[in-house]
């Protein structure tokens, strides 16, 4: 905003050094001028709170963000921080032909009361194709304002001094600009700067700008050094100052449903921020709407104080405990929001039934049961309190409570909290059952915590071999079917946990290898036998060579399944020893 500081500089010598900034607000009526839009009616909308130390309330219509290309990061930032944090929905408006179909409407004509705050600085963006000059676009924005009650708003500057198009081709309008848009009120301009002179117009400023002013730590009631008023048939507009090398003005006459804001760039980002949308949101004030209109209300307690209910009259008005609420502007509405310093806090358990044993939650250190929940408390707001959870709650044999979290999804367990409203804190937790597996052989596998409704999976390995003599010569156990609460008769299996669960494996012995061993061990000592009395009379025939051959080398065999049963541990040393005496005797 190189133009202002230039004349801001050679009207105030001697070295004040001023970061100049402007927030003023000029309120356009719908009253001046006899159009179509014009004549549409408009209702009163009042907002209050009870009591008025206990906060402020505020209204607005939907909220557009508009940049293109010259957006100001910072800003924006600081502006979608404060209206997420009051709950305000907003649309960002990021591409030419959404920015055209804003202006111009789509299927109809453009939003009543829309607050569209340009986060493009001085800079207003200019579709040449929807425009053919600038002065058609800037009419038309003023006409937005007049006719459908816009409430239009500039994050920084002088707002309408460029005007720049897709190609970044920049425009410089000047006071033209401004004097462009104002147009559409008959006999409305003025200089953006004004006369120079100790003029204090902090009378000038309503409740709106007083508070926007004290969200900066801003002065109402300080002198200022230069005042530059604006006004239209009487009425001032606009009333926007510098005090002491710093841009602090603000002021909110309002006229019909609609309003232009502006702000200057010397305000830090974030406290810019705070300002457009604590003025975008009218708080604390009257406000006109056109009729049918949809606004959005809120109220933000004051330190101290929490929002308990809203109190409506008028037909589209609203009473509850919602906070934002929605009302339609089908009358005059009056909307009061009632504080309180003291709320009701409370607390419950969820997914806990009255099996459950032993302390569940922890209140300020004392400890609560299933049947001592839910409890109430009455404290005041911004006290500080700690509440935790126990991690697991039985419930009973094979049943379990696990803490989840929070209700609002919090997965702190263990915390401070602080009193800002009444609040339901509801601890939730998730059932478990157990799953056991019992199997004597088989590596069972499976047993343990599941959460319930959820599928566990159990297993055992079969075949399984059979401990002692019987094992080393091919005994096994072979899985049959599982028993219990299961029937299935495949190893693998699984069961859904609906309560707790036990699962028995049941097995068969396979002793086929032994019998086949035995009957062969069996013939080869017959055959020995009979070998061994003829050895004295005389030499073995090729006929018994040939016998005794396999015989000797399926006892190599049991040698070798012998050497591999010790080197897996399956039998003693002692039992190792015995047999391979034995096996090395029959081969010999």
């Amino acid at each position: 905003m190189p133009a202002c500081r230039r004349r801001l500089g050679s009207k105030n010598k001697g070295g004040l050094s001023f970061t100049v900034a402007l927030f003023g607000v000029f309120l356009v009526g719908c009253l001046a001028v006899s159009t179509v839009h014009a004549q549409e009616a408009t209702r009163a909308l009042k907002l209050q709170a009870s009591p008025s130390s206990g906060g402020h309330v505020m209204g607005s219509g939907q909220v557009y963000l508009v940049y293109l290309g010259w957006l100001d990061v910072e800003t924006r930032s600081a502006i979608v921080t404060r209206l997420q944090a009051n709950n305000i929905p907003y649309t960002e408006v990021t591409s030419w032909a959404e920015y055209d179909r804003l202006i111009w409407g789509v299927s109809g004509p453009p939003p009543k009361n829309a607050v569209v705050i340009f986060l493009t600085g001085e800079y207003i963006p200019w579709d040449p194709s929807a425009f053919s000059d600038w002065k058609s676009l800037f009419l038309k924005i003023g006409r937005n304002v007049r006719d459908y009650g816009w409430l239009l708003m500039n994050e920084g500057g002088y707002t309408f001094y460029y005007a720049v198009k897709p190609d970044n081709t920049v425009t410089r309008t000047g006071e033209d600009g401004y004097n462009t848009m104002m147009s559409v009120l008959p006999g409305a301009s003025a200089s953006q700067w004004g006369p120079s002179g100790g003029h204090d117009v902090s009378e000038s400023l309503t409740q709106t700008g007083r508070t926007a002013l004290n969200l900066v730590s801003g002065s109402a009631s300080s002198s200022y050094l230069e005042g530059r008023p604006t006004t239209w048939k009487g009425v001032t507009l606009m009333a926007s100052y510098c005090a002491a090398g710093a841009y602090l003005g603000a002021s909110s006459v309002r006229f019909g449903s609609g309003a232009l804001f502006t702000m200057g760039w010397g305000m830090g980002k974030v406290q810019r921020g705070d300002v457009i949308v604590a003025a975008a949101m009218h708080i604390g004030s009257s406000w006109s709407y056109l009729s049918g209109a949809t606004v959005r209300i809120s109220a933000l307690p004051a330190s101290g104080f929490a929002f308990s209910s809203w109190s409506g009259s008028g037909t589209g008005s609203y009473s509850g405990y919602s906070n934002p609420a929605t009302i339609v502007m089908n009358s005059a509405i009056s909307e009061s929001a009632s504080f309180v310093t003291d709320v009701e806090i409370r607390f419950q358990l969820s997914g806990v039934h009255s099996d459950a044993e032993g302390a569940v939650i922890i209140i300020d250190g004392a400890s609560y049961s299933y049947q001592q929940l839910p409890r109430s408390y009455t404290w005041k707001v911004g006290s500080t309190h700690t509440i935790d959870a126990n991690s697991l709650v039985t419930g009973g044999s094979g049943k379990r409570y696990v803490w989840k979290s929070w209700s609002n999804a919090d997965q702190i367990k263990s915390q401070t909290i602080e009193v800002t409203r009444a609040i339901t804190y509801m601890a939730v937790f998730r059932t478990q059952y157990l799953l056991t597996v019992n199997s004597p052989v088989g590596n069972p596998q499976g047993s343990g915590w599941y959460d319930e409704g959820s599928t566990a999976t159990f297993s055992v390995t079969s075949p399984s071999p059979t401990e002692g003599l019987l094992g080393i010569l091919g005994s096994k156990h072979v899985f049959d079917h599982w028993s219990g609460n299961s029937s299935v008769t495949t190893a693998n299996a699984s069961i859904t946990m609906d309560g707790p669960k036990a699962v028995i494996a049941e097995w068969r012995a396979d002793n086929t290898m032994p019998f086949v061993v035995s009957t062969m061990i069996a013939a080869a000592l017959a055959v020995l036998t009979i070998l061994a009395k003829r050895r004295g009379r005389e030499p073995l025939s090729p006929e018994a060579r040939a016998l005794l051959q396999p015989v000797a080398a399926r006892y190599g065999e049991y040698l070798a399944r012998l050497e591999r049963l010790k080197a897996e541990g399956f039998i003693s040393e002692r039992v190792y020893q015995r047999l391979r005496s034995e096996y090395q005797k029959k081969m010999g």
